[in-house]
């Protein structure tokens, strides 16, 4: 009954943008009982420089868990994201342990509603100047675009990148065999976002 009341309510109210039917995950119901915690393995640590004070990490396990502690520790120190989100294309996208096809009529609601639990707290991670990257392809392009636009602000979009990933063409894809995907760009704060560009040259020319 709340989801259908704030259904309506975004009916009634809300003018232009993304509304569907949110879908609960299962890890998220979990974290209300089961707080994730960061444990280091000393195994793994790579010293290549013992004398300066900058360090890398990766973290391994489920990204919503990883997320929501980065959110306590890294909120908005992070100056560079890049996703490359399932794509939703039937065959690869897995929502609570089982693959949403096709035949899933709640196929676009549940996968936006994977994405904007991550999205929201990846904008709460960049820094004032910082930008995200995010990988898709047709299946799910426009309404990630309508999600970035509420989340990130729609003057905070920089670019769409075309990126020719194959130049055969899927076969995949119905009757045109399609070549490209895309890469969405936005930032925290357009106003104080810095983009150092990449220079042509007569040694790089052939890479354009």
């Amino acid at each position: 009954i709340p989801k259908l009341e704030k259904l309506i309510q975004l009916l009634n109210s809300k003018k232009y943008g993304l509304v569907w039917e949110e879908h609960a995950e299962l890890v998220e119901e979990e974290m209300k009982t089961k707080i994730p915690v960061f444990v280091e393995d000393e195994s793994k640590k790579i010293h290549d420089n013992p004398d300066s004070e900058d360090f890398n990490f990766l973290l391994e396990g489920d990204n919503l868990h990883s997320l929501h502690l980065l959110e306590k520790t890294h909120a908005g120190k992070i100056d560079v994201i890049y996703i490359d989100p399932p794509y939703n294309t039937g065959k690869e996208f897995t929502y609570n342990d089982k693959v949403v096809d096709k035949t899933d009529g709640y196929s676009h609601s549940k996968w936006l509603s994977f994405m904007e639990r991550r999205l929201n707290i990846a904008q709460q991670l960049l820094s004032d100047s910082g930008a995200i990257f995010i990988s898709i392809d047709d299946n799910e392009e426009g309404n990630l675009r309508l999600l970035l636009d509420e989340i990130f602000g729609e003057n905070n979009f920089i670019s769409r990148f075309v990126i020719q990933s194959n130049p055969r063409g899927s076969n995949a894809s119905k009757y045109i065999a399609q070549t490209d995907e895309y890469l969405f760009m936005y930032s925290k704060n357009y106003q104080k976002l810095v983009v150092d560009g990449y220079q042509k040259t007569e040694e790089n020319i052939s890479e354009y």
